[in-house]
């Protein structure tokens, strides 16, 4: 049974039509897998700049960390060095003032010659005042001098001054004596025996007149006033 010319050629043409639609619909599949599989070069480009700025910023990161602990190395380096030569110049300084302070002593009044000049002594540990006194109508001057172990018994003003404490200190000490020089001079046992009344303190130019007039005028005070009872 033969078709009709007009039939077959549609029937050709709709065969076409199909394949070609099949064809399209295969090129558009493909090209969706391309897509997938592979990203765009402008995607790619992005990433690569992400990669790059993120390695460089590591880099930045680590160079920066580099420096900040060079300069902390650099920087306790040369702290070493400076601490050393402040201890250098320092260490004379220490060791003179040192010595000063052993070499000084103490400075004390002395009378010389009825006058009061300033001396000073590595041996003196204290210095000593005798005030001016009246015996019946005759005025007997006081004396200034130093006082140390190798002229004086000091036992008993070191048990005094050794009472020091940081919050109580003992400044002067006057003290009423008995000398009995037979006792040390058993050759000479006619040695008169003496009296005295003398104020002690140990720091420098501690006795001078001012420093103990008050207290003594308190004590002369006090002796009239038994006197008068």
């Amino acid at each position: 049974m033969a078709f009709p010319k007009q039939n077959s050629s549609s029937a050709k043409e709709h065969f076409i039509a199909s394949q070609l639609l099949q064809i399209q619909a295969s090129h558009s599949q493909s090209h969706r897998r391309n897509t997938i599989a592979m990203p765009p070069a402008s995607a790619q480009q992005n990433r690569a700049t992400t990669s790059s700025s993120s390695s460089a910023s590591s880099s930045a990161s680590s160079s920066r960390h580099n420096s900040s602990s060079s300069s902390q190395n650099v920087t306790l380096s040369t702290s070493a060095p400076q601490s050393s030569v402040i201890r250098a110049l320092l260490l004379p300084v220490v060791v003179l003032m040192s010595l000063l302070s052993i070499c000084e002593g103490l400075a004390c009044y002395e009378t010389v010659n009825g006058r009061a000049t300033i001396l000073q002594n590595d041996s003196w540990t204290y210095c000593a005042l005798v005030p001016a006194t009246i015996h019946g109508n005759e005025y007997i001057n006081g004396t200034q001098f130093g006082m140390g172990p190798d002229t004086d018994l000091l036992f008993s003003y070191n048990a005094a001054f050794s009472m020091n404490e940081d919050e109580y200190r003992i400044l002067t000490v006057c003290i009423y004596e008995r000398y009995d020089f037979s006792r040390f001079l058993p050759m000479r046992p006619d040695t008169a025996v003496e009296f005295t009344f003398r104020c002690v303190c140990n720091y420098d130019l501690c006795n001078s007149e001012p420093t103990f007039s008050a207290y003594l005028g308190a004590i002369k005070a006090e002796s009239f006033a038994a006197k008068k009872k």
